[in-house]
């Protein structure tokens, strides 16, 4: 239960700064990023111990 509600909370996270960089000066955007990757980066690592490998 726990594991999908951070899976939710992370991809609620991607829509909102996909939404920001979308609107952000050329500036920004780089750090934006960053914070996608690490997001889908935890994710990944979520995803992996949701369903472990046998």
């Amino acid at each position: 239960m726990q594991t999908e509600c951070e899976n939710y909370v992370m991809i609620r996270e991607l829509h909102h700064l996909n939404k920001e960089f979308q609107l952000a000066p050329a500036q920004l955007k780089p750090d934006i990023l960053t914070d996608i990757n690490l997001i889908q980066s935890a994710l990944s690592l979520l995803k992996i111990d949701m369903y472990p490998t046998l």
